[in-house]
């Protein structure tokens, strides 16, 4: 097994393990605890305590009550004020509490924490195409910046998964693991926007973007890492006082900065480059847009206070890893060879009606008032769902027909027009050129053959440049007889090119 097959094996077990692993602990096969309250700094080591939206604050915490700290372990420190991972429902921790003026431990312990319906529909599109775009990228990826993008949509990929519930003493490991995730997660699409657009910067621009995202990116990782191991190793509250907001601010704009990097990357490399590179940017580059917008939006908001902006954002970075997905399959991102198979997009599409269909359905259960009116339903649903979704089905297909096939549609089209009206052409000459009119529009070339013993001697064409005489064993003669299908030129050592 060669290495680059060796590696990217290794690639897909971690990002099928990964997507996995959020699936389990969205249905709940993997029970996860928490929390449910919020941490707000006020000064020093001293901490606020707020409920969660919609939720009441765990038995024995009121809201407004300061958490110091300083007197907690460092364990407690890190599953409670950062809330990453998540814990195993039962686990404990004692918090200190100051209230009205008294000093109180409270015993915490974590609740099993059930996802909502939304939660999956959220989290479900976001996995499926993260997974689709990184094994393309990986499999058929023909240079760095297919490796970018694979890399990219691993780390998005590997994020939750660090929600994975956790002793507490790995809650210190884990958070700063998040934070090398998320700045791998930057360096991958630097890798990919460079790769994709740099040959088109000045040399001397191109170097200087590199020296400022690696001055950068050492910066954001000795900071963070810094303050969050000092902060949960000794309780020094001095990292998230009001006073230190210049640090935060500091921090904040270098990750923002990792963030914009690619972005200029982009835009300068759709400035100066040719007019087929720009055609190949211009989807990532609206992608990458959307992206940063949606990243500092959601960065900037309270998504309690704010949930439809939320929202809001929400789509937005759907729509951009959708962009990077369309970018991927109509532009050379990935091998020039790889056309887009029906086979993966009308699984896409099934996979998409079954959800739908299994989501109402599911819906209509817990909506039920007992078990045997819930089967009923069921079976009721079943059979209704099945009738109004199958001509949406077919819709989508023609939808999906003219949208990621528009080309070969029109050629098939025009193909089964000429079948249709070939019968009734009673002139050769005619019958010749009309085949040839019609077959030029949908294709570089047309023309037409004849066998004439030992080789194929050319009828029609729709110019000079095709060979007049064929060999009969002719490469890709012999490849149409034996197979009866359509056969590629490229990498064929035959006359035709």
């Amino acid at each position: 097994m060669s290495r680059a097959l060796l590696v990217r094996s290794l690639l897909t077990l971690v990002a099928l393990g990964c997507t996995a692993g959020v699936v389990l602990m969205g249905v709940g096969t993997i029970p996860t605890g928490g929390f449910a309250l919020r941490t707000v700094p006020v000064h020093g080591n001293l901490f606020r305590v707020e409920p969660e939206a919609g939720q009441p604050l765990p038995k024995g915490l009121r809201a407004g009550d300061l958490i110091s700290s300083a007197h907690m372990t460092p364990e407690a420190r890190a599953v409670l004020l950062f809330n990453t991972p998540r814990v195993p429902p039962g686990t404990r921790i004692v918090v200190p509490v100051q209230r009205a003026g008294q000093s109180l431990d409270v015993t915490l312990t974590a609740t099993r924490i059930t996802w909502k319906l939304a939660d999956l529909i959220k989290v479900v599109p976001f996995l499926g195409v993260e997974l689709v775009t990184m094994l393309l990228t990986l499999w058929l990826g023909k240079d760095w910046a297919a490796w970018g993008l694979s890399g990219f949509f691993l780390c998005a990929l590997v994020f939750p998964i660090l929600s994975l519930p956790a002793p507490p003493a790995w809650a210190l490991a884990t958070y700063l693991a998040n934070i090398i995730v998320r700045v791998l997660l930057m360096v991958a699409l630097f890798v990919f926007a460079d790769a994709l657009a740099g040959a088109s910067l000045p040399a001397g621009l191109r170097r200087a973007a590199r020296i400022v995202f690696a001055a950068t990116t050492l910066a954001v990782v000795t900071i963070a890492e810094l303050q969050t191991f000092i902060f949960v190793s000794t309780g020094n509250g001095t990292a998230f006082d009001l006073h230190a907001a210049v640090i935060k601010a500091i921090g904040i704009s270098l990750f923002i900065v990792l963030l914009l990097l690619p972005m200029l990357l982009l835009i300068g490399g759709y400035h100066w480059g040719a007019h087929e590179d720009r055609l190949r940017l211009r989807w990532v580059l609206w992608s990458t847009a959307l992206l940063a917008l949606s990243i500092v939006g959601y960065s900037l908001i309270s998504q309690d206070r704010h949930p439809y902006v939320a929202n809001a954002f929400y789509v937005m970075q759907l729509l951009a890893l959708v962009g990077y997905l369309y970018a991927v399959l109509r532009t050379r991102v990935v091998d020039v060879g790889f056309v887009v198979d029906r086979a993966l997009v009308y699984g896409l599409l099934t996979a998409l009606v079954f959800g739908t269909f299994s989501i109402l359905e599911q819906s209509l259960h817990d909506f039920a008032v007992s078990d045997k009116i819930g089967w009923a339903l069921q079976a009721l649903a079943a059979l209704v769902l099945a009738l109004a979704l199958s001509p949406l089905h077919r819709r989508l297909e023609s939808w999906i027909e003219q949208a990621f096939f528009r080309a070969q549609h029109l050629a098939l089209l025009a193909l089964e027009r000429l079948a249709h009206e070939c019968p009734f052409v009673e002139r050769e000459a005619h019958l010749l050129e009309m085949t040839i009119e019609r077959l030029q529009p949908q294709c570089a070339g047309a023309a037409v053959y004849e066998r004439a013993g030992n080789s194929y001697r050319r009828r029609a064409a729709s110019d000079a440049s095709w060979p007049e005489v064929l060999d009969a064993d002719d490469p890709v003669f012999v490849t149409l007889r034996a197979s009866h299908e359509a056969v590629s030129l490229r990498g064929q050592s035959s006359a035709l090119g």
